[in-house]
């Protein structure tokens, strides 16, 4: 079986798919609320800032002139939002059934769906909890239980609990969380990170795995998870970053800087909020050539 790098720089080469394609478009048809809300900067809670790019589906991306932060303003209104994603919209619908059937949200992508995509994603999921394991030291000799952040449709929980954790996630979409429920039996929560009625230091690791560029408060969350995971506990933290040569390479046209990314973090703005959340960073992992940053942090 082909790789995954193989396979999509095999379809990049052949010209079956380029750096703008049909995701924005996809995700303006999703774009259904007013951007109206202009938040002040969640570092820092400066309201001065500085226009960086508009994107290509016409985001406001800005900086904050205090602490280097990139998050878009205006944005849809918090509360609007929360609500639409708690509905059963027929976005909600959508996005959940085609990461049951096909592994990706967005229907522009169901067409590039990776296959036996399933396997592939519990390989991904294995390496992420064997790499947490090993870096939960001697306080926390054993990973036994973890929660997983904007768990999607629950996948990582599945394969944690076929090692023999326990496991739980939380999500604001309320259909992919009655049909994990239903379909599956998984313990997830309808609600955001601070608002969890989980038991404070009693949780081993917490993952934030294509989550902290979404939501509206990643410090809170971070705080949040810090306040549930217990003494040495660790947290995964991975998302898209601003360091690196495609973004260089397309600025304002990369098809990661749509609507709903609502923060954009550099290598320096990302360890700077682990830090203020009072983790300790034990590994950092990205490079230019890629547009991704893992880091791993343990609680002090």
């Amino acid at each position: 079986m082909l790789s995954r790098a193989v396979f999509w720089r095999l379809i990049k080469k052949l010209g079956l798919i380029n750096e703008s394609d049909d995701t924005i478009g996809d995700q303006s048809i999703d774009r259904i609320l007013p951007f109206d809300e202009y938040p002040p900067c969640e570092m820092c809670y400066s309201n001065s800032i500085t226009e960086k790019l508009i994107t290509q589906d016409n985001s406001r991306i800005v900086e904050c002139n205090n602490c280097g932060l990139w998050f878009t303003s205006p944005r849809i209104n918090e509360k609007s939002w929360i609500k639409y994603l708690k509905s059963t919209a027929d976005r909600n619908i959508r996005c959940t059934e085609n990461r049951f059937k096909y592994g990706v949200a967005l229907t522009a992508n169901v067409k590039y769906a990776f296959p036996n995509w399933r396997k592939l994603r519990k390989i991904q999921h294995d390496e992420i909890l064997d790499f947490i394991e090993i870096n939960s030291g001697i306080e926390i000799k054993k990973i036994k239980r973890i929660h997983d952040v904007g768990c999607g449709v629950g996948f990582l929980i599945q394969d944690a609990l076929s090692r023999g954790i326990e496991a739980s996630g939380n999500e604001l979409n309320a259909y992919a969380c009655k049909v994990m429920k239903e379909r599956f039996g998984l313990i997830v929560y309808n609600d955001i990170l601070p608002n969890l009625n989980i038991e404070p230091e009693s949780i081993d690791a917490i993952i934030m795995r294509d989550y902290i560029e979404h939501t509206y408060h990643p410090l809170a969350d971070l705080k949040a998870a810090h306040k549930l995971l217990k003494k040495g506990g660790i947290l995964y933290v991975e998302t898209f970053h601003i360091d690196c040569k495609k973004f260089e390479e397309l600025k304002d046209n990369w098809n990661m800087l749509f609507w709903n990314h609502v923060f954009h973090f550099s290598q320096n703005t990302l360890e700077y909020m682990i830090k203020i959340a009072k983790f300790s960073i034990l590994d950092v992992q990205t490079s230019f050539k890629n547009v991704l940053i893992k880091i791993v942090a343990r609680k002090v």
